[in-house]
């Protein structure tokens, strides 16, 4: 999983298309303020993601590899629509001093503005709070929390000003699509495990 992130994501780039990439924003991405402490969100979805490892790891066989296939498809198809749809957008200047502008400052320092529809972020936090809230093994309260932390990632995100609008539906698209085309995989496998219980 992690190595289809890395070669979706970050391999993409060294592939050149000659297709021009185009900008997604719009009016109401103009209209959003550009808030810096957000950076932390944004931040903490990476421990997020790992614990979402974490949970994915003590599944049961046939959940933990749904997911994971379903993972690997959602980020070849954002691959494929950042190779043959590319998008950037134009990003402010942090010219704060306080420790969140530096952070921003970095994020955009080893993070170029593309690779931009779908959202990562948004596909790879909807995905695991998907999981998170279909397991038995995880806790109500935790699965709240998980789902209000996914949401505020889609705030993040345009907050810090890595995405537009409609990077975050897509990227919502982007891990229901992979749900949904490795969902034959395992339908025989669920009537089997039926039978054998009746």
């Amino acid at each position: 999983m992690l190595a289809v992130n890395a070669l979706t994501f970050s391999g993409t780039r060294l592939l050149h298309t000659g297709i021009a990439p185009r900008s997604l924003a719009t009016a109401l991405d103009a209209a959003i303020p550009f808030v810096p402490a957000m950076i932390v969100i944004y931040l903490l979805a990476f421990i997020h993601w790992f614990l979402g490892y974490l949970v994915l790891a003590h599944e049961p066989k046939r959940t933990c590899w749904r997911y994971a296939l379903a993972f690997s498809a959602a980020l070849l198809l954002g691959g494929v629509c950042f190779l043959v749809f590319p998008t950037v957008m134009e990003r402010p200047v942090p010219e704060g001093r306080d420790c969140f502008s530096r952070l921003v400052a970095w994020i955009y320092a080893i993070d170029t503005p593309d690779n931009l529809f779908p959202s990562f972020h948004c596909l790879q936090s909807w995905l695991f709070t998907r999981l998170l809230w279909h397991s038995p093994r995880v806790r109500r309260p935790w699965k709240l929390a998980s789902a209000v932390f996914t949401f505020a990632v889609f705030a993040a995100v345009l907050l810090v000003k890595q995405h537009v609008l409609v990077d975050i539906p897509a990227g919502v698209i982007a891990a229901e699509l992979g749900l949904l085309l490795t969902r034959p995989l395992f339908r025989g496998q669920k009537q089997t495990a039926a039978a054998a219980e009746a």
